[in-house]
């Protein structure tokens, strides 16, 4: 079942209570009992938020639950440090918040900036409690930075060293690296007042290479460091190092030292973009949470057609070599059984995670996994499965990927499928995952006579009649999916490669139009009689990204339908305006399969078309027998059709196939025999 989340949110902007996994910047994450709790940066679209770490909690790491706030405001130590060197300093938000357990104990470490512009400003505290779901007592400065500080008090990260009980946590971002320092165990504050501690990692080109956000976590005897490079609106992405100490040093997979200024590789995350979307960017300032001996990663991402909506992603953690890597699809508690060898054959977009800004994602190529142990039909190229292990290799074994293969849901579309996430031996990541060539389909491909679903990507509602009613002129809304059929539309072939939207709102044969036929922009779609004039004619064209455009055959293909004033509203009213690539006019249109193929109406080229009424003609004289065919074996019989004409006759399948397809009808009675399921 699918989780059900979009990728934009601005319906919900002015809707605390629905932001759930919406909003969500710089996550930190731990668990009390059943509940996962969740704190993160004070950032929203439209920056409506209010000050103090806004607060979630999920059971299952699917759904989730926004509570509101940590703290009410800046607490008093933050706000009293920064008036010392900004007199004029309000509330300017908590950043980057960390939720750690000592014994029974819960501590929420944040940052905050100072509110001077261009300048590392910044302080880090703490407060406790009892539970992670709050009240919390504030406590005293972990550390802070003044203008003109190399070291940048934001993003701390605390963890225990089991073997020698020692807390630890590193901090600092942006500005001269991650550095990492010692805390009191009993208290949680800093073990040696005024200690500022180590450098652990930095980034190429030094103080001004954009490195931060730095996460701490332990496995199978080694402290991993994960930190994002780049900024969250371009290329931001995460890279991981590892220790046998927690205070370092960090080594990367090839040996270099973290707190060199060099870049550091594993590249575990990355924007990226399957086919059929629009792509994630921002993708960084991971959180990383072991529960019942599974890691997981959260960060934000925002989708690259709003890129100021932050989502949460929420990934399952592998291991390859004692190395992090990362599922190509995010958690939805998709459960995991056997992978035969066999459900290995077939089609798979194959995503490397490569860093290069010069481009907005890592995209995706396709592959083919043949049943002979061959990748693209190449003897040179071949696959084995071992378990869950899936090794390719490359040109004679050039090149070795050794991936994981794992059941995930296909967010992009719809369904259940396999992935696989792992590296190469140079540690360069991968992604990969079979494509579903039905489900694709179903959002990819018009079929003429299939009923579809089809919603804005603006609002993520749906277009439709307004309560069914399907009387000429009735101007056409937006509203929020229900299920009835006064929101679905069969789209029909009309001439010339353009489309009638028929609606199913009754057994009317009403279609969409655009008013008068009129060309201006702010013209209403209303519903029209069934007729073949421009105005009933539209151009359905993918956007490469699982949205159309949707141009108007009347205004030559400049209009398009679009959301009056970028409502989020039932109700909303749908339009004709002026094609200019906003979120607003773009549409997923989604085939509902069950409703089977209709072409009643559609265009259907004749000789002479200009005297003949095709309704007129088709009418009843068709018949099929028997009805339905449990052998495969029917007739189709021709011959009470009036007229001297030549017909073509297609029949689908209900995945809406063509199995028959004759351009010339010349007989009158056809034997056939095929598969219809």
């Amino acid at each position: 079942i699918s989780p059900g989340y979009f990728d934009t949110y601005y319906e919900y902007v002015n809707k605390p209570e629905n932001w759930a996994h919406y909003n969500l910047h710089d996550p930190t994450i731990n668990k009390d009992g059943d509940w996962f709790y969740m704190y993160s940066t004070d950032a929203s679209y439209g920056n409506l938020h209010q000050t103090g770490s806004l607060k979630r909690r999920s059971k299952d790491l699917i759904n989730w639950e926004f509570l509101g706030y940590a703290f009410d405001g800046i607490p008093d130590s933050a706000k009293e440090f920064f008036l010392q060197y900004n007199p004029n300093y309000t509330d300017d938000g908590i950043w980057a918040p960390y939720l750690h357990k000592y014994k029974d104990e819960y501590r929420l470490y944040y940052s905050a900036p100072g509110g001077l512009t261009n300048v590392n400003l910044a302080f880090i505290g703490y407060a406790t409690s009892d539970s992670a779901n709050g009240p919390w007592e504030e406590k005293e400065k972990i550390a802070s930075s003044i203008p003109n500080d190399t070291i940048n008090a934001i993003d701390p990260t605390v963890i225990l060293d089991s073997l020698t009980g020692k807390l630890w946590m590193a901090y600092g971002s942006y500005q001269n690296g991650i550095y990492i320092v010692e805390l009191d165990t009993t208290t949680g504050g800093l073990k040696t007042p005024g200690d500022r501690g180590v450098k652990i990692a930095a980034r190429a080109n030094g103080r001004h290479g954009a490195i931060e956000a730095g996460e701490l976590c332990y496995r199978n005897g080694w402290y991993y460091l994960f930190v994002s490079y780049d900024w969250l609106e371009d290329f931001y992405n995460v890279r991981v190092g590892r220790s046998t100490n927690p205070d370092g040093p960090y080594y990367d997979i090839n040996g270099d030292d973290m707190k060199e200024y060099s870049d550091n590789w594993p590249m575990i995350q990355t924007p990226y973009r399957f086919n059929n979307h629009e792509g994630w960017q921002g993708t960084g300032h991971c959180a990383v949470f072991k529960d019942n001996g599974t890691y997981y990663m959260f960060n934000q991402a925002r989708p690259s057609t709003s890129i100021y909506n932050m989502v949460l992603h929420v990934r399952k953690i592998f291991w390859i070599d004692d190395w992090p890597v990362l599922s190509p699809e995010r958690y939805a508690g998709v459960p995991q059984c056997e992978i035969p060898v066999d459900s290995i054959i077939g089609n798979w977009e194959h995503l490397l995670l490569i860093y290069n800004r010069s481009v907005p994602h890592s995209t995706s190529d396709i592959i083919n996994l043949s049943a002979d142990g061959t990748i693209n039909n190449s003897a040179v190229n071949s696959w084995t499965l071992e378990d869950s292990l899936l090794t390719m290799s490359w040109n004679d074994g050039q090149y070795i990927d050794k991936v994981i293969v794992s059941w995930a849901w296909d967010w992009e579309n719809d369904c259940i499928s396999l992935v696989y996430t792992g590296m190469n031996t140079d540690g360069l990541n991968m992604w990969g995952k079979k494509i579903h060539q039905t489900a694709v389909d179903r959002y990819n491909k018009i079929i003429p006579g299939a009923a579809y679903l089809i919603r804005n990507h603006y609002s993520n509602m749906i277009m439709e009649v307004p309560g069914g009613n399907d009387e000429y002129s009735v101007s056409i809304k937006q509203g929020k999916e229900n299920g009835e059929n006064y929101q679905l539309w069969r789209i029909l072939e009309a001439r010339d490669d353009y489309y009638k939207f028929k609606s199913l709102t009754s057994d009317s044969v009403r279609i969409l139009e655009i008013n008068n036929g009129s060309t201006t922009n702010g013209t209403d779609l209303i519903l029209g009689k069934n007729d073949d004039y421009s105005m009933h004619k539209f151009s359905i064209i993918s956007n490469n990204n699982g949205y159309y455009k949707i141009l108007t055959k009347v205004s030559e293909e400049a209009r398009c339908l679009d959301v009056a004033g970028f409502s989020v509203m039932q109700g909303g009213n749908i339009f004709q305006w002026e094609y200019l690539q906003g979120v607003n006019q773009q549409w997923r249109i989604k085939r509902i399969d069950s409703l089977g193929i209709d072409t009643s109406g559609t265009y259907t080229p004749l000789i002479n078309e200009t005297s003949i009424n095709l309704a007129n003609l088709i009418n009843d004289n068709i018949n099929i027998y028997p009805n339905p065919s449990l052998d495969g074996n029917f007739t189709l019989d021709l011959t009470n059709i009036d007229g001297n004409w030549q017909y073509q006759i297609k029949i689908f399948n209900y995945c809406g196939a063509i199995i028959f397809n004759s351009n010339q009808i010349n007989k009158s009675i056809y034997q056939l025999n095929m598969d219809l399921p």
